[in-house]
């Protein structure tokens, strides 16, 4: 199921705010089915945070490969590329926070900065 799901490149601005928020929300929908799954099979939760978690991983390495970010800052005052700057900054936030493996101990705190920081860059 997620397999057919692409990272984003960011070759261009070619997101539009739409897409950039859809995206965000669909990690964060993944984040409550991993706390559903916590409760009654925390087991498969990791399995299941690490089948999307990859997903966030490949886009932030397209962002770092194509140094977009260092594009944007030049052109933040668009608000389209506004957005996609955030998006940017959010995938590389969360990723900055996982250090080492997700586990049964660290899970809770990972998924929570899922959430945080969507708050922090205006995606919920």
């Amino acid at each position: 199921m997620q397999n057919a799901i692409k990272p984003f490149e960011f070759e261009t601005y070619s997101y539009n705010p739409e897409e950039l928020n859809a995206r965000c929300n669909w990690y964060l929908e993944k984040v409550t089915q991993t706390y559903e799954l916590l409760e009654n099979n925390p087991k498969s939760a990791i399995e299941f945070f690490r089948s999307y978690n990859i997903l966030l991983r490949q886009e932030y390495h397209h962002y770092k490969l194509k140094k977009v970010s260092d594009v944007m800052i030049n052109n933040r005052q668009n608000s389209d590329v506004k957005k996609e700057f955030d998006y940017v900054g959010w995938v590389t936030d969360v990723y900055a926070k996982q250090i080492g493996q997700t586990t049964l101990k660290n899970i809770t705190s990972v998924l929570y900065d899922y959430d945080d920081y969507a708050v922090h860059y205006g995606f919920k």
